[in-house]
């Protein structure tokens, strides 16, 4: 692949993405508790058009949905939390949920004071790590959204 150039795999679809938290409630935003942690969970669904299966299809091994946290208003930017999840090749609908678990204490190491955090969905025929495979998720990112942290996180 050309990491150099804009990507050329057709497009996947998001049909929803939320939080929750561990009692199912909708979340709007990422709270810390007084421990100092967070733990939610993401659930996303994608819809996988003809045209990106036939694509899959041609790709020998497998292929994956790799879903990132990163932090946002940092530079460089450092991975909070990924998952990724293998592509079925049989059906038009994937959904995924995952939990995640984030400690201030972490987060304030790595980033040091940040107020949200980048989510990145993106398509990767490898989730083996080798030069140029975060640039790779991004060229092939499919969705983006920012997620706000409580505010009191940076007090």
């Amino acid at each position: 692949m050309d990491y150099n150039s804009t990507s050329k795999i057709p497009l996947l679809h998001i049909t929803s993405f939320y939080l929750t938290d561990t009692k199912n409630n909708h979340l709007n935003n990422i709270a810390f508790n007084v421990s100092g942690e967070s733990n939610f969970i993401v659930n996303l669904s994608v819809y996988l058009d003809d045209d990106f299966k036939k694509y899959i299809g041609s790709i020998p091994g497998k292929n994956y949905i790799i879903c990132s946290m990163l932090s946002n208003n940092t530079l460089p930017q450092f991975y909070l939390d990924q998952h990724s999840i293998i592509l079925p090749t049989d059906s038009s609908i994937v959904e995924m949920g995952y939990r995640v678990e984030l400690k201030t204490e972490d987060v304030k190491g790595l980033a040091g004071s940040i107020d949200s955090v980048k989510f990145q969905a993106s398509y990767s025929p490898t989730i083996e790590l080798h030069a140029g495979f975060s640039e790779s998720l991004r060229v092939n990112s499919f969705f983006e959204t920012i997620i706000p942290i409580e505010e009191n996180y940076n007090e």
